[in-house]
């Protein structure tokens, strides 16, 4: 059978695209296709989501975070929410997605990846840069994460302990 639209039938399309992935913290990196940064100088505390949170995130995606403090600072993340899918120790031959974190910009093996719905504890960065690494596969979505960040310097630590 064949039927005939309305000549008086209008169909209008949008399209909306993100080049951020839905997260609307920290600066895009330019050298990077999912990549943030978050600077001391701009701005001492926040937070930072997985792409497309409190949304399902993408699958087959890896997201970096860089975080710059100003000398002698570490970073302290805390994690508000988690669920990113996975089985510890969040490999690839437990076909886990994961977050992964680093005091360089290279794999860092002393702090493990993270996968599953259990938070992380606060974790600190040795020195004023620090790395996470968000990556998911192709298999299973979670809707991901949302964590705090505070720069702190060495005096600025003392005074928290005072309190």
């Amino acid at each position: 059978t064949f039927s005939r639209l309305s000549p008086h039938l209008k169909l209008r399309f949008s399209f909306l695209f993100f080049t951020d992935f839905g997260i609307t913290s920290g600066e895009q990196d330019p050298y990077s296709v999912c990549g943030f940064i978050f600077r001391s100088s701009e701005r001492s505390n926040g937070t930072f989501t997985s792409p497309n949170y409190p949304g399902l995130y993408p699958r087959d995606t890896e997201c970096h975070y860089f975080f710059y403090g100003n000398a002698s600072e570490k970073v302290h993340i805390t994690f508000a929410y988690f669920d990113v899918e996975g089985v510890s120790p969040c490999t690839t031959e437990t076909a886990s997605d994961y977050v992964e974190f680093s005091n360089y910009k290279s794999v860092d093996r002393k702090i493990p990846r993270h996968c599953g719905m259990k938070k992380p504890k606060t974790i600190e960065s040795d020195g004023d840069f620090f790395r996470v690494t968000f990556k998911s596969n192709d298999r299973f979505d979670g809707t991901g994460f949302e964590a705090f960040y505070q720069f702190r310097s060495p005096e600025g630590e003392k005074k928290a302990l005072l309190f």
